[in-house]
């Protein structure tokens, strides 16, 4: 989410496309791919010509403009200081953390058509349950959720990991590893900021066209070295805990029941 707020100064509920705003509330916006779209909506604009939505930077007090035209322009604008506090600086300090803020490698394994198959433990050998797989076969050009081990073993041509820890966090890099080359084309998608659309759907796709990972060495990385231009948060103004933009998808593409054996790892900053 970013640090801006609408605030709904009318006497009814406002609705713009993400969930409704009730009178006299203060309402976050929870990505920049919402506020895009928040740009071009004429209805907000004509309630913020008439005042009924001013801009909040702080979700409890409004932007000191006087003018709707002042408020406008805090929403076109990212920020009312020259920091971004919805990137913490990072952008412009890409290899420190903020104040508070430490680096951390996050590793987690798993194996295409296979259940049960995700390594992600504690230094204490407890497992940490942050991801979770899904397969999918295809029926009647339509691709379904594979119900057991046997039909993914025959079917399975596609393999989800959701990675969704339990914090906020930023990216600092991050990559996918392999021990072996896969004999057949197994291709990878790494996809953040996994929402729904009518939420802002996806934020970032960070392995955009899909990685074919039989031209990936083994043992060799395949990742980017880079910040996210945004903190990615555990919670949602709207859905709450658990679904908010730190979900981070890996899609990966392969012949029907193909194993075989990723590891993902992300450098991360945390509180």
């Amino acid at each position: 989410m970013i640090q801006k707020w609408l605030h709904n100064n009318s006497a009814s509920t406002k609705a713009y496309g993400f969930g409704d705003i009730e009178a006299d509330t203060f309402w976050q916006i929870p990505s920049t791919a919402v506020l895009e779209e928040l740009l071009s909506n004429d209805t907000l604009f004509t309630d913020i010509g008439s005042g009924d939505i001013t801009i909040s930077f702080d979700g409890v007090t409004d932007y000191d403009g006087i003018s709707s035209p002042d408020h406008w322009n805090a929403l076109v604008k990212y920020s009312n200081n020259p920091i971004d506090p919805d990137t913490g600086g990072l952008m412009l300090t890409p290899k420190f953390s903020p104040t508070g803020w430490h680096q951390q490698y996050f590793e987690t394994e798993f194996e295409t058509s296979t259940e049960s198959s995700i390594h992600e433990k504690t230094w204490t050998n407890e497992e940490i349950g942050y991801s979770s797989l899904k397969f999918y076969k295809i029926v009647s050009d339509e691709e379904v959720e594979c119900t057991d081990q046997t039909d993914i073993d025959a079917n399975c041509i596609r393999t989800d990991l959701l990675w969704m820890p339990d914090h906020d966090f930023s990216i600092k890099s991050g990559f996918i590893a392999q021990k072996t080359v896969p004999s057949e084309n197994l291709y990878v998608w790494a996809i953040g900021g996994d929402l729904a659309p009518e939420y802002g759907g996806v934020q970032a796709i960070f392995a955009e066209g899909g990685i074919n990972m039989t031209y990936v060495d083994a043992k060799t990385r395949s990742g980017l070295d880079g910040v996210s231009s945004t903190m990615m948060h555990y919670s949602h103004p709207i859905l709450g805990d658990g679904a908010g933009t730190n979900r981070i998808r890996f899609v990966v593409r392969h012949e029907a029941g193909f194993k075989h054996r990723l590891q993902a790892v992300f450098e991360i900053f945390i509180v």
